[in-house]
C-alpha cells in the first residue's frame, strides 16, 4: 500500500517497520491518550497487542489538567476510559520510539525543537486520514461533546488506517498458525 502523506513524506507500509508508536499533542491530556488507547484496541482486536504504543505532551503547563467533561463522556460512549497520566515528550523518546505521531503541526514543530539534531521519524496523525479532514486535529480541551467526537473520528479513522498499514503486513510475514480448533457440527 503506497500513501502520501499531508507532511510532505512518501512511503509505502514497508518504510514503516514499527514496533512502538508515541502519539503527541499539547498537553497529553485528551487527544494523544485517547489515539493511545484506540489503537491499542486496533491492534488487540487483530491479534497484534505487542506493539508498545504510549503518548506524551509537549507542553508542562498541563501535567495536573484532567480531560474535559465533553472528552471524558465522549471517550466513555465510545466505550473508552480516558484517565491520562501526563508526560512530558522528552528527546530520549527520539530513539526509543520508531514512530512519533504529532496530533497538529504546531505540536509537530515544538517536537522537532526539542528533538534538535536527533533523527525522529515524525508525521502528523492526519497522514493516515484520506483527503477531506483537518490536517490538525483540533484540541477538544473544554469542548463541547459534538467538537469531541469530531476529535474521537478522526483519530478512530486514523487509528484503523495505521492499524491496517503498520501492524498487519509487518506482523503477518512472522506469524504461523499452530492450532486451528476444530469444526463441529451441532
Amino acid at each position: 500500500m503506497k500513501f502520501e502523506a499531508r507532511s510532505g513524506t512518501q512511503g509505502s507500509a514497508d518504510d514503516l517497520h514499527c514496533n512502538s508508536i508515541l502519539f503527541v499533542c499539547w498537553g497529553n491530556v485528551c487527544r494523544s491518550p485517547a489515539a493511545e488507547l484506540i489503537l491499542k484496541r486496533e491492534m488487540n482486536r487483530r491479534g497484534f497487542g505487542n506493539m508498545k504504543i504510549k503518548s506524551a505532551g509537549v507542553a508542562a503547563d498541563h501535567e495536573r489538567n484532567r480531560p474535559s467533561f465533553g472528552m471524558k463522556w465522549a471517550t466513555l460512549c465510545r466505550g473508552l476510559w480516558l484517565s491520562p497520566k501526563p508526560a512530558m515528550f522528552q528527546k530520549i523518546h527520539c530513539s526509543q520510539y520508531d514512530l512519533i505521531i504529532a496530533m497538529d503541526r504546531r505540536v509537530q514543530h515544538s517536537i522537532r525543537a526539542i528533538a534538535k539534531q536527533v533523527p525522529i521519524n515524525i508525521k502528523l496523525l492526519s497522514d493516515f486520514l484520506p483527503q477531506g479532514w483537518p490536517v490538525d486535529v483540533p484540541d477538544p480541551m473544554n469542548r463541547s461533546v459534538a467538537k469531541c467526537n469530531l476529535v474521537l473520528d478522526m483519530l478512530h479513522s486514523a487509528c484503523q488506517e495505521m492499524a491496517n498499514t503498520l501492524g498487519l503486513p509487518r506482523y503477518a510475514e512472522n506469524r504461523s498458525v499452530t492450532h486451528l480448533p476444530k469444526l463441529t457440527s451441532a
